[in-house]
């Protein structure tokens, strides 16, 4: 798949023209991911793969196996291949919705798992901030200064020992 900074702009004029609910909900979660780049990732190749396969693109272009093929080449061969599924998919109605259908049951099969790590980096959140909390009110209490203090003279003690 193509680099993100291509497929997520053909994604999202295809989110543009699906229902505004659908719309919403899928620009809301890609919103999400784009804090996570491997998700982010993901996420867009298994939408992209949902329109090639609804465009009959499924397909990767024939390449002879002695034939070199130049990193470059292959991936605006692979960037073109979305362009074009996209405007297929946009240019079908039925297509058009059976994608939207598609990338909805798609998301809703991925929301436990995205509820969950929306959860967990929430708990982690707040456990970083309960430790924050904790350790300001022990260093505004001073019952460390005198550790710290003795610590100091123990080693400048022995230092000069």
């Amino acid at each position: 798949m193509g680099p993100l900074a291509f497929i997520l702009p053909l994604l999202q004029s295809l989110f543009n023209v699906f229902e505004p609910l659908a719309k919403a909900k899928l620009t809301e979660t890609m919103n999400k991911q784009v804090k996570d780049p491997i998700m982010s990732q993901q996420m867009a190749t298994e939408l992209m793969a949902i329109v090639k396969q609804a465009a009959g693109m499924t397909a990767p272009p024939p390449h002879t196996p002695t034939t070199p093929v130049d990193p470059a080449v292959q991936q605006a061969e692979q960037i073109a291949q979305a362009a074009q599924a996209v405007a297929k998919v946009k240019a079908d109605a039925a297509l058009l919705e059976s994608v939207e259908h598609n990338m909805l049951d798609y998301l809703d099969r991925i929301a436990p798992v995205m509820d969950r790590i929306s959860a967990l980096e929430q708990q982690s959140w707040k456990a970083s901030e309960d430790s924050m909390d904790r350790a300001a009110a022990r260093s505004a209490s001073g019952n460390d200064d005198w550790m710290a203090k003795s610590l100091v003279m123990g080693v400048l003690g022995t230092a000069i020992c």
